[in-house]
């Protein structure tokens, strides 16, 4: 979700938009903001007495929803605080990215008649390929380093609703002394890491003008 918006909101402000470096700073600064103090916000946000039940209620829901206690409900604000979070660097990369397109082959594209939106999926969407395998493989590293967001949101809770493999390696090594066992999940962890990522590479192959 993060690299789609980042990819989207790079692409608009990469045009002819007012107070370009201006928003760029504001989308890049939760990324450079300690996850804890954003776990803090999106704990209180996300209170069943917090601002978005607030608004919920105003809209006239009886029954709001216990985000952080309810075992489906309790994912909704992790993906908001990671997707928060990861829309400001995907999106200084895309931009870095976008502004290296050749003009001229959009003028091209504009002089045989294709629209906007036949320009970005026939020209942009194919030059940034590689741009889209780093951030992908980026945001693949990062969700392996959402412990201390789970911790500080969630501790894992309700039961065992949010608990990531990492958290779970670190209990059985740290908490339970499995330290065997815990190396045998790491180990493990780093082959799935290395599968997604050998795909990925495969996937990035080819990239030309108009695949």
């Amino acid at each position: 979700i993060s690299i789609l918006l980042a990819l989207v909101f790079a692409y608009m402000i990469n045009d002819k938009v007012y107070f370009k470096k201006f928003n760029r700073l504001c989308f890049f600064v939760p990324y450079i903001s300690s996850m804890v103090a954003l776990a803090a916000v999106f704990r209180f946000l996300f209170r069943s007495d917090g601002p978005i039940n607030l608004i919920l209620t105003t809209f006239g829901v009886q029954e709001v929803p216990k985000w952080l206690t309810n075992s489906t409900l309790c994912k909704i604000p992790i993906i908001c605080v990671m997707v928060y979070a990861g829309i400001g660097f995907n999106l200084i990369v895309y931009m870095a990215a976008l502004q290296n397109v050749p003009r001229e082959l959009y003028e091209a594209a504009e002089v045989d008649g294709a629209s906007g939106i036949r320009q970005f999926f026939r020209i942009t969407l194919p030059l940034l390929k590689p741009t889209t395998f780093l951030v992908m493989i980026l945001a693949l590293i990062d969700l392996f380093k959402a412990y201390g967001l789970i911790i500080s949101l969630t501790d894992g809770g309700p039961g065992a609703g949010t608990k990531f493999a990492v958290q779970y390696i670190y209990e059985q090594a740290f908490l339970k002394q499995n330290l065997g066992y815990a190396s045998t999940l790491s180990m493990v962890l780093f082959g799935i890491m290395a599968v997604i990522t050998m795909i990925q590479f495969y996937v990035n192959k080819g990239g030309a003008v108009g695949d």
